[in-house]
């Protein structure tokens, strides 16, 4: 009899705790974000979960990490850069300077493996890429210094918005980590919006 009643006892209280579980994490809940002020007169929602950092590189506005959720892993990394009004160059150099950052194991166009997306807002218009391959790293970009980076993946984007603009964006990290943020980063680059 005593064990029934501890049997029992020990069902019941794995009921109980499986419901808190639920309870703590309900389905179809809109995940929180932090504001990011871009400029004087734009402003976004990023994702909670990236951690913001302090920058102290020339140009660069903000710096977040993307956390990895594999135990030993690499994060992924994501900077905001800003030359001022017109500054930074025009987008087609730059779409292939970013094509140039990545390569193709196969050794195919990198260019043609590229998913390109174009997001319309009502403060302008905002060009990314989506680019997976072996990363080329380098510490600063004209750097003859490479660390190749295999099964990684990058975005990079330019915000045309705002009497500031425009913003240049990109954030590397191994694949899997990358495929976990990538809805993140369209609905941050969405986001964006006039005060």
């Amino acid at each position: 009899m005593r064990l029934r009643l501890i049997a029992c006892s020990l069902a019941t209280t794995f009921v109980v705790l499986a419901a808190g579980g639920l309870a703590e994490e309900p389905k179809g809940e809109k995940a929180k974000t932090q504001p990011v002020k871009l400029a004087a007169d734009l402003i976004a929602q990023a994702p909670a979960a990236w951690k913001a950092q302090e920058t102290k590189k020339q140009f660069r506005t903000h710096e977040f990490v993307f956390p990895s959720s594999e135990k030993g892993a690499a994060d992924g990394f994501m900077m905001v850069t800003h030359f001022g009004k017109r500054g930074g160059g025009d987008l087609d150099s730059n779409l292939r300077r970013w094509y140039g950052m990545v390569e193709q194991p196969d050794g195919s166009s990198t260019e043609k493996a590229a998913k390109k997306h174009e997001i319309k807002i009502d403060a302008g218009t905002i060009v990314w890429l989506d680019l997976s391959g072996t990363y080329l790293d380098r510490p600063f970009p004209a750097s003859p210094d490479v660390t190749k980076r295999p099964k990684y993946r990058v975005f990079a984007a330019m915000i045309d918005a705002g009497a500031e603009g425009p913003y240049w964006i990109r954030a590397w990290g191994p694949e899997a980590v990358m495929a976990s943020h990538r809805d993140g980063f369209e609905q941050f680059l969405k986001s964006v919006a006039k005060k």
